[in-house]
């Protein structure tokens, strides 16, 4: 499912899913730590969205 996410997304959700920090993630990606978590809240979202349809067979 992370694959289907948009790079930077997929990219971010790494980044998460390897504990680095708010402040580590928006060093890594050039962003501001509020921009991480609102980037970050976003693509966990789709991910869900993502997963259940996996899950349903769509």
């Amino acid at each position: 499912a992370i694959r289907q996410l948009p790079q930077a997304d997929a990219a971010l959700v790494l980044l998460y899913l390897d504990e680095l920090s708010y402040r580590e993630m928006a060093d890594v990606l050039g962003i501001s730590e509020s921009n991480v978590g609102v980037k970050l809240n976003r693509a966990k979202q789709r991910l869900n969205e993502l997963m259940k349809g996996e899950s349903d067979g769509s």
